[in-house]
């Protein structure tokens, strides 16, 4: 994204929050729940479209930064039969605590791969979201490795 859409951005989220305010103000707090607290990412994965809820942690928002200059596009490994887990290309801040897995989830592992799963796992893991509707999730993580794009809607 570049500094004028940022801009951009900046300034039609400053003219809306004012707008609604001059209506209805208690919507001006959601709306401002929602900026801050909703980020939202699109994965695809072939033929399929997903979308994920970020989670609040430091690496969950690391990750959205990278994402905001571009989409990132990974290659991902079946492991175990219940995750596929490939390199990020950079390490982002950890926060591991142990966890229980469910599919759809979205992990950081050991600072620097990515784990997005289909079964369940209980390991040492930092949170980085969790896929929103899970319709064709397994068939689209099919057996074998996949390519992955990661982006901002």
């Amino acid at each position: 994204m570049t500094k004028k859409t940022k801009y951009r951005n900046a300034v039609l989220i400053v003219f809306s929050l004012i707008f609604y305010a001059w209506g209805e103000p208690v919507y001006v707090i959601l709306m401002m729940f929602s900026i801050v607290f909703n980020y939202f990412a699109g994965i695809q994965i072939g033929d399929y479209k997903f979308t994920a809820t970020l989670e609040k942690t430091a690496a969950a928002n690391e990750l959205f930064q990278m994402l905001e200059d571009a989409p990132l596009v990974l290659e991902l490994d079946d492991y175990s039969g219940f995750e596929k887990v490939g390199p990020l290309g950079k390490s982002l801040t950890r926060s591991d605590k142990q966890t229980t897995t469910q599919k759809g989830d979205i992990v950081l592992y050991n600072g620097s791969n990515i784990v997005m799963f289909y079964g369940s796992n209980s390991w040492s893991y930092t949170r980085l979201g969790k896929i929103d509707d899970l319709t064709n999730w397994e068939e689209a993580l099919g057996s074998g490795s996949v390519t992955v794009t990661l982006r901002l809607l």
